[in-house]
């Protein structure tokens, strides 16, 4: 399991023989969890807290129902577009801990380790075609 983040290059794993969401979920509210406590956190108003969260839905053709209270946005996290990832039990805790989730596109996915996008077209990449199960459950932070 990996977190990633691009700014600046930090990375955080753990190495697992597989990785269902019983497994991802808990290992990501642990690291997270410690990524936001070691944050400086602004104050934030309301109205500006509400107003980051909805800008980051903007132009997405599904949007999350955001709850009614919302804990300033410190962090969006990019997952990939599995129901696993979409339980109310796991967004509700990304959403209380100031997380935003945005998930990629399965062709995305697919584009990343070279195979095909579901229309039959080939998508930029490395060519490979084999399937990489331990690196489908990842997470850039």
């Amino acid at each position: 399991m990996t977190l990633f983040h691009p700014a600046t290059g930090a990375v955080r794993l753990e190495g697992v023989t597989s990785c269902p969401n019983s497994v991802l979920h808990p290992w990501l509210q642990h690291e997270l969890s410690e990524i936001l406590a070691d944050q400086s956190k602004a104050v934030s108003t309301k109205v500006s807290s509400r107003r980051a969260w909805e800008r980051w839905q903007a132009g997405l053709k599904i949007r999350i129902t955001l709850p009614e209270q919302l804990p300033p946005l410190w962090m969006l996290s990019v997952l990939d577009n599995l129901a696993g990832h979409k339980t109310s039990a796991f967004v509700l805790w990304l959403f209380a801990h100031g997380i935003m989730p945005l998930y990629t596109p399965l062709f995305w996915l697919m584009a990343e380790y070279g195979r095909k996008h579901p229309t039959g077209s080939q998508t930029p990449g490395n060519g490979r075609t084999e399937s990489i199960p331990s690196r489908r459950n990842h997470v850039l932070v």
